[in-house]
């Protein structure tokens, strides 16, 4: 049994990355890398977006990346042509129904349930601290990410 889903290594799935002089002085970019694999954005493009938007600097994290996110779902706003939306309940938590001992329960989504139940399209996921993006059930991100299947998703963004 194979415990790895399917991965997109960050150079064949993200436009520029192999070249961006920005990329190769970079860390701490996985919502940079995120925006950019999901929404089809060019990395530096998708680099100076997350700068502008959500005031990271550089080699450090995103703080506060899902607020800002589901603002600009509120806000209609569009990423490089293409609209999205927050997935889950009211306040984005992933979760699905399983039938236990006769009773129905709720359980967390997992980066591997999510695949399953939503093998087709594009989505931005965020875990604990970190976010990476889902093509088509393909993990775009860190190899890492591929491998931790019962990792659970904080929020979902569905981007159409």
């Amino acid at each position: 049994m194979n415990n790895e889903l399917k991965y997109i290594s960050t150079k064949d799935a993200i436009i520029g990355y192999s070249d961006s002089v920005i990329a190769k002085n970079e860390s701490n970019d996985c919502a940079v890398r995120a925006i950019s694999s999901a929404f089809e954005m060019h990395y530096d493009e998708a680099h100076q977006f997350v700068k502008v938007k959500f005031g990271r600097k550089d080699r450090k994290g995103t703080a506060f990346f899902v607020g800002g996110m589901r603002r600009m779902v509120d806000d209609k706003v569009q990423i490089n042509g293409k609209s999205f939306q927050t997935m889950g309940d009211q306040f984005g938590r992933m979760s699905y129904d399983v039938k236990v001992k006769g009773q129905i329960i709720k359980r967390k989504m997992t980066t591997g349930t999510f695949i399953k139940k939503y093998p087709v399209g594009k989505y931005l996921v965020v875990v604990r601290g970190h976010a990476f993006s889902i093509i088509d059930g393909n993990v775009v991100g860190n190899y890492g990410d591929a491998r931790m299947k019962k990792r659970v998703i904080n929020t979902a963004f569905k981007i159409s």
